[in-house]
């Protein structure tokens, strides 16, 4: 309880004693004229109460000194009972957890709790990592009549006028006039008519804005505001002594709103934040701890502190995400006890020449760093990157044949169902597998000359219960060669124990956290993760640290023909079909892909089921149309397929589900429909399905809609490059790690501020996480506990180096 409040129920119990008394001014020594002029300073209302107004007790008659204790004890009650709310307020702020949800912050007004998940905003943590997408400096306050249009300037004044404007649509607008005395002018904030109380006439306040101009009078349109007497001592943050800081919202949750609650979230949680970067370090590089780069970050006094602020907090992330890396690399490398594949090298040379072509230099390369990876005592842990057809596929099925040769299990998976079938169909026919292993249509049996018999198994979610039961018992008890699933095959105990190498593609739809749940099997398996997009170098760097890299760039000697790209939009729907005859009269074929399967109620998107009746039904239906989706049956897509490569099927109307593994020499144009519904790297594996023969190919992109700035940005960085290495370092441009990573999915936190184009930042944060490895590997220095906490926290106790 504040001493406030003591004094204040003091006074309580002396009047109600004067009352008691008569009235007699003797419920204290020499009276309560002397009593009042010894109270501090906060009861400086005491004395301006009616009748007192400032007069003498001695001089008030009693009716008057009546009246005035009457008055006196229900303001003494209406101010305990405030300052009883603001303590219990107080000790609610206090006890605010950095993960306390949105809806349980007590200073979001309930009005605007609903708005603020909309900008990913959860919980008070979230609150504080919100930072600004620009500033506005308004430090130079400048006189009234010093301004033009266009301005974005400060100003100080009083408030001469204050009126609610009248609207008929909806909440009326708040207009005042302020003077400063040297001119007036107007501001006006629409929408917002609660606003008007802080105005009252004679109020000095503070506006910050740009100036315009309406009806030849200067003016300010929603401009940020404080009321001057509002101002403390306290180091609380005003606008006009920091750049004003403009955040990412949402439909009528204003700025100030936001500023509000970042400068309460940052008063009640930033220290709780652990400043965990050793002072040697921030000395090295001229950085901000932790705390003070987030302050600054929101609220810097000047463009300096800015842009320390926001490198400060970079370097942080970038740290906490290299360190991290570098300790899950540590971890495998120091754990001898892999699955070891002793025979690779000879067991290559047995099955290399089953394959019809010449391996290139790049896949010879990258062979052999495997078989070193897999006949080491430390399990492999390495990335496979190459462009679209530079064979990286047979790579990792030579891999996995040269494993089971060893009687150990290999295990491929794909992101999706389709995917994993796609693969499974693949390695099928180019093993020439067979189904005459018992009766399950999800095993095929391929033998490799004289050399090995190969069981290859397909296990996926869709598949009937009895299928699943009878494949797990197979892969139990050693009798599949090579598992292709899905990535949920990880939570498959059995699959992993008896695995020799897992080989995991599209590793971009793969997280941090699945990699690191490898490490949890004893053995750690051996593992191969391979790029459907060649990774960026600064990614390599950071969030693929922890592997050892493999790069395709050579393509196979059969050359490819070049790829043209070319992007329709609007009305062109005849013109893609005049091109689609074309190119089928010169014998060739047709991919026509479109997003979904079927029509959604809310997109305005393709769907193959609609387009695939368009085309039937216009003049293209003479040729040899076909339909594939993932809801398909197996049987019947590997049907269509098969027909496919033999050349019966002219276009195939499909779902990305030809993005990868297929290989039709023949098929030299490809509609992508509502191409802004696909990413870069969707978009550019699409693209390598055609030109993989002699002829020519031809990518339209088309798209009949307006599209926002990212979309326009994406589709043409395809019109513009065929290489996958440049489009991988534009994806990471548009994107961010967070959606190549898919580390949302995965738990991993985004970078907020972080650029991971930024070399020269990563190179130095590094070399910084270098020296703290080499000097303490296991964190255990007391300079390093906070840094150790963290990284057991971002690691979910995957690593516990305590």
């Amino acid at each position: 309880m504040s001493n406030t409040i003591v004094e204040l129920k003091k006074f309580h119990s002396i009047l109600v004693n004067e009352y008691e008394n008569g009235l007699n001014d003797e419920s204290v020594e020499q009276g309560l004229d002397a009593y009042l002029n010894n109270l501090d300073d906060n009861f400086y209302w005491v004395k301006s109460i009616y009748p007192l107004s400032n007069k003498k007790y001695k001089n008030l008659g009693i009716g008057e000194r009546h009246i005035w204790i009457k008055n006196s004890l229900a303001k003494i009650q209406y101010e305990t009972r405030r300052l009883l709310f603001e303590e219990e307020k107080k000790e609610k702020l206090e006890n605010l957890s950095l993960e306390t949800p949105v809806d349980e912050i007590p200073f979001i007004p309930k009005k605007f709790i609903n708005k603020f998940p909309n900008i990913n905003i959860f919980n008070l943590l979230d609150l504080i990592y919100h930072f600004p997408y620009r500033y506005e400096d308004y430090t130079n306050i400048r006189k009234i009549v010093h301004l033009k249009e266009n301005d974005s300037v400060s100003i100080i004044g009083e408030v001469k006028k204050s009126i609610l404007l009248p609207n008929k649509k909806g909440p009326r607008a708040t207009r005042i006039s302020i003077s400063d005395g040297s001119g007036f002018i107007s501001a006006t904030w629409f929408r917002q008519p609660y606003l008007i109380k802080n105005f009252k006439i004679g109020t000095k306040i503070a506006l910050a804005g740009r100036v315009t101009k309406w009806k030849n009078y200067l003016q300010f349109d929603n401009p940020y505001f404080e009321n001057i007497n509002d101002f403390d001592t306290n180091g609380n943050i005003k606008y006009a002594k920091y750049l004003l800081p403009y955040y990412h919202s949402t439909e009528r949750l204003p700025q100030l709103s936001i500023r509000k609650a970042i400068s309460m979230a940052l008063k009640t949680g930033l220290a709780q934040l652990d400043d965990f970067l050793p002072s040697e370090i921030l000395k090295r590089n001229d950085l901000f701890t932790l705390k003070k780069s987030v302050l600054n970050a929101h609220f810097p006094k000047n463009n300096e502190q800015k842009e320390k602020a926001l490198k400060s907090f970079a370097f942080h992330e970038f740290f906490l995400s290299q360190l991290s890396v570098k300790l899950r690399k540590k971890i495998r490398e120091e754990t001898l006890n892999s699955k070891l594949i002793l025979n690779f090298e000879s067991n290559l040379k047995k099955i290399i020449n089953f394959f019809p072509y010449e391996l290139t230099i790049d896949q010879k390369k990258s062979l052999k760093e495997i078989g070193e990876d897999l006949s080491s005592n430390i399990p492999m842990a390495r990335l496979l990157q190459g462009e679209v057809g530079s064979g990286k596929t047979i790579i990792a099925l030579l891999a996995l044949i040269c494993t089971s040769m060893e009687n150990q299990q290999g295990i491929l998976l794909a992101p999706t169902e389709v995917l994993s079938e796609q693969h499974f169909m693949n390695i099928c026919n180019l093993l020439g597998a067979k189904n005459n292993f018992g009766t399950q249509e999800n095993i095929k049996i391929a033998t490799i000359k004289s050399e090995k018999q190969l069981k290859i198994g397909l296990l996926t979610g869709s598949l009937n219960e009895k299928l699943k039961y009878q494949t797990r018992k197979m892969i139990e008890d050693h009798e599949i060669d090579i598992i292709i699933g899905t990535h949920a095959l990880l939570n498959e105990d059995l699959s992993i124990k008896h695995s020799g190498l897992v080989v995991i593609d599209e590793q971009q739809r793969f997280g941090v956290q699945q990699r690191t749940a490898l490490l949890d099997y004893d053995p750690i398996p051996n593992m191969l993760a391979m790029s459907a997009t060649p990774i960026p170098r600064t990614l390599a760097l950071t969030v693929y640290g922890d592997l050892s890299l493999s790069t395709i760039k050579t393509l196979p000697i059969q050359s490819r023909a070049s790829v043209d790209t070319i992007w329709l939009k609007g009305n062109e729907e005849n013109r893609i079909f005049e091109l689609i005859e074309k190119e089928i009269e010169k014998k060739s074929q047709v991919f026509y892909v479109c997003p979904f399967i079927e029509n959604s109620n809310v997109l305005n998107v393709a769907s193959v089921v609609e387009e695939f009746d368009k085309i039937t039904k216009s003049f293209l239906s003479k040729y040899r149309i076909a339909l594939l989706h993932g809801k398909m049956k197996m049987e019947e897509k590997q049907r269509i397929m098969e027909k496919l490569r033999n050349g019966d099927i002219d276009i195939l109307v499909t779902t990305p589900i030809i993005e990868v593994g297929v290989d039709i020499h023949n098929a030299t144009l490809m509609i992508i429909y509502s191409a802004d519904r696909f990413g870069i790297s969707q978009l550019h594996q699409l693209r390598g399905r055609i030109g993989r023969g002699e002829k020519q190919g031809k990518c339209i992109l088309y798209t009949n809609e307006e599209l926002n700035e990212f979309s326009e940005m994406r589709l043409n960085a395809i019109v513009n490059s065929n290489d996958g290495f440049q489009l991988s370092e534009e994806d990471l441009k548009i994107r961010g790690p967070g959606e190549i990573e898919r580390t949302k999915q995965s738990g991993w936190p985004e970078f907020r501020i972080a650029d991971p184009s930024d070399i020269n930042l990563i190179e130095s944060v590094n070399k910084e996480s270098e020296i703290i490895i080499k000097n303490d590997p296991d964190l255990i220095s007391k300079d390093n506990t906070l840094i150790n906490k963290l990284i057991n926290k971002s690691l979910s106790n995957k690593i516990n180096l305590s």
